[in-house]
């Protein structure tokens, strides 16, 4: 199982019914190394430590599966990921954390490594590179700590509390730090200094992914509309206006990394379009639906990506580079079940809230929820309802609010 994407979809009892435990699939404990990182790749345990919201799956795996047992087994070791993160990329002065290694955010060659040294045109040069505070790593640990928390208290692990605080303490950092009043905008930070890298990344908009961002900060979607990331095939790695923006990778066209290698500074990456989506619908239903409209036309441009599966495309015109096929990265399933059919799961409820595609109707049936069979249905009269193992428990007319207590 995936742990680094969404997990609420996913049911455990058909691994449990083929015979397989679930410490039987070696995503926990047998990938965690010594400092707490857990590795990939490679079986020798060389494998790169990406960053990842690991801690915050499993919680999510949580609400969708109600197995505490899972949820205590996992504990110990979501704690020790964060203390090696901690450890490994922490510093004195705040509750961010550094990357020092571009490529282990699964966006290499983003600009904001080099703009301190002006974008130089052999980017592989050690000497001209800074390591920076990242948006997506900070984003990331934050869940963790917070998915960490909220595990304590399921399980009644008297540290809770701390990890509630620690979860704010990176919380506010990432809002005082990394938020610029002036350009609307998130960004990187320099690693000793915490100047800002003035390049708008695409992992400037993850604060929403993670429901972070305070009133004022709404105009930072905004951006994502105008030509600096809404391009005919959104949404470019880096905005438009960066000095290295490439719409089909290499850099300042030198492609290193042959025609098809993955460069994120202008190509298209569906699976930080997914994060996109996810927080512009998270903002959108926070603010009365406000941007539907545009969750709906971007995401339905995002399906046509699907079409073709491969790991990224030409922001300008759509072209695949990429020749590996059936690469389809991405959480496109969770974006459907979270956002079109509206579903969320709280601790011991269910609530549907669908985001308006202008559709006449539709059926999410057969998802399993804490063990219990859900179905959330428009039809083409329009009735919207929520059933929960063949019954019915709420309805009304039109897509809108809708809750059952599981």
């Amino acid at each position: 199982i995936p742990l680094s994407v969404p997990m609420h979809l996913l049911d455990l009892r058909w691994y449990q019914d083929k015979g397989y435990g679930f410490s039987e699939l070696h995503v926990m404990r047998d990938n965690q190394d010594e400092s707490g990182e857990f590795r990939c790749a490679r079986v020798d345990w060389q494998g790169n430590p990406y960053a990842n919201f690991f801690g915050w799956s499993v919680w999510q795996y949580y609400l969708g599966s109600g197995d505490r047992e899972l949820a205590r087994e996992a504990l110990p070791v979501v704690k020790k990921q964060i203390a090696g993160w901690k450890k490994n990329y922490g510093n004195g002065e705040d509750s961010l954390l550094t990357q020092y290694v571009h490529q282990l955010t699964g966006m290499e060659y983003q600009p904001s490594y080099w703009y301190f040294h002006g974008y130089p045109k052999n980017c592989q040069d050690q000497s001209l590179y800074t390591p920076v505070k990242r948006v997506d790593r900070n984003v990331y640990h934050y869940l963790n700590i917070l998915g960490t928390s909220f595990l304590c208290e399921v399980c009644g692990d008297p540290d809770a509390e701390k990890y509630r605080q620690e979860a704010e303490a990176v919380r506010k950092d990432i809002l005082r730090l990394m938020w610029d009043e002036e350009t609307q905008f998130f960004y990187d930070l320099h690693y000793r200094t915490n100047e800002k890298a003035m390049v708008k990344n695409i992992v400037g908009f993850l604060p929403f992914f993670a429901g972070i961002t305070e009133d004022g900060q709404e105009g930072c979607l905004e951006t994502l509309f105008t030509e600096e990331f809404s391009t005919p095939c959104p949404f470019p790695s880096v905005s438009t206006e960066c000095p290295v923006y490439s719409a089909e990778g290499g850099w300042q066209g030198w492609f290193f990394k042959g025609r098809n290698g993955c460069i994120w500074n202008g190509p298209a990456w569906p699976f930080a379009n997914s994060m996109v989506l996810d927080g512009l619908a998270k903002e959108s239903r926070r603010r009365s639906h406000r941007w539907d409209e545009k969750f709906a036309a971007y995401f339905m441009k995002f399906t046509e990506m699907h079409y073709y599966q491969v790991e990224h495309y030409n922001s300008m015109t759509g072209e695949c580079i990429s020749d590996d096929v059936d690469y389809s990265h991405s959480y496109y399933i969770d974006l459907v079940v979270s956002h079109v059919a509206g579903l969320s799961v709280k601790p011991g409820r269910i609530e549907i809230d669908p985001i308006d595609l202008g559709m006449k109707q539709f059926r999410l049936s057969n998802l399993y929820v804490q063990g219990h069979r859900i179905e959330v249905c428009l039809e083409e009269e329009g009735k919207f309802s929520l059933s929960v193992d063949g019954e019915e428990r709420a309805a009304r007319r039109g897509i809108g609010k809708l809750e059952a207590i599981l």
